[in-house]
């Protein structure tokens, strides 16, 4: 997901990436690198998603949860209204009011 007008991704679009990264399973190198995540921020997200039910760990996988199939689809419409939002500001801009 591309930044937003700040620059940076908000919490809900990097739980957005981890959850569409994990939707096949994913290993804890392949998710910091399809999420753009360090290390820490991987550690602390995924923690934080397993506790909340949204991803499960099996075998060193982690796996979307039936929950977590189910905050993605509302991350998809926030993502895409978001876009929206963002569009309509910089269009905003250019009249410079």
């Amino acid at each position: 997901m591309a930044p937003g007008v700040n620059g940076k991704r908000d919490k809900y679009e990097i739980v957005y990436d981890i959850l569409q990264v994990c939707k096949g399973g994913a290993k804890k190198t392949k998710l910091m690198y399809g999420a753009n995540l360090s290390f820490e921020l991987q550690k602390r997200y995924t923690e934080l998603l397993i506790k909340k039910g949204l991803l499960m760990k099996q075998d060193e996988m982690y796996y979307i949860t039936k929950k977590g199939s189910d905050i993605l689809q509302v991350l998809q419409r926030y993502k895409e209204k978001k876009k929206d939002f963002e569009d309509a500001l910089t269009k905003l801009k250019n009249f410079e009011i």
